[in-house]
């Protein structure tokens, strides 16, 4: 019972949660999009000295009409994390793309990722570091919310909005591209 609600408050005090109000582009009407990834550190004790921790992440959008009767069209989103090793190098740890289907009317969804996951202990391993997710129209690629929890990251796209594909066209496995 302790380890469970243990888990359950590493996984609230770890979750990264950002509730914006997007302005209508295109067919699509103003939204609120919330994007959560949590993570989850689970320690597990290896033969001889030092102790390996497994992490969990896990990622989620919450979207909703800020009008609740006007309708949301068909949406792709893209959600990719990010994590470091002991050497510094960013890569993109998951990729995945959802489609969110229209809906009649603006009421609360919630959409769940495929949960990822990676070993680390204290010679090296992985560490998460941030999360780049995009919401956009299916078929004109245009977006229609990009948000990232990289402060770098999110100022440099917001001066220069056709970075945003550069970083959004990362497959898992590739290296992150400088933020210069």
């Amino acid at each position: 019972m302790i380890r469970a609600i243990t888990i359950l408050l590493s996984i609230l005090s770890c979750a990264a949660a950002q509730s914006t109000v997007t302005p209508p582009v295109g067919n699509f009407p103003a939204l609120n999009v919330q994007v959560t990834v949590a993570t989850q550190a689970r320690p597990k004790k290896m033969p001889g000295p030092g102790i390996l921790k497994t992490m969990t992440i896990i990622p989620k959008v919450t979207i909703e009409g800020v009008t609740r009767g006007t309708p949301i069209p068909t949406a792709e989103s893209i959600m990719l994390t990010v994590t470091m090793d002991t050497g510094g190098r960013e890569n993109v740890h998951s990729f995945e793309k959802l489609t969110i289907p229209a809906a009649q009317t603006g009421d609360r969804r919630q959409f769940t990722y495929a949960e990822s996951g990676f070993n680390f202990n204290g010679y090296g391993g992985l560490t998460y570091k941030y999360y780049i997710f995009a919401l956009r129209d299916p078929a004109t690629k245009e977006i229609i919310y990009f948000k990232t929890n990289n402060a770098a990251l999110l100022s440099l796209c917001e001066k220069h909005p056709e970075k945003r594909d550069q970083y959004l066209n990362l497959w898992r496995g590739a290296g992150v591209p400088s933020l210069k």
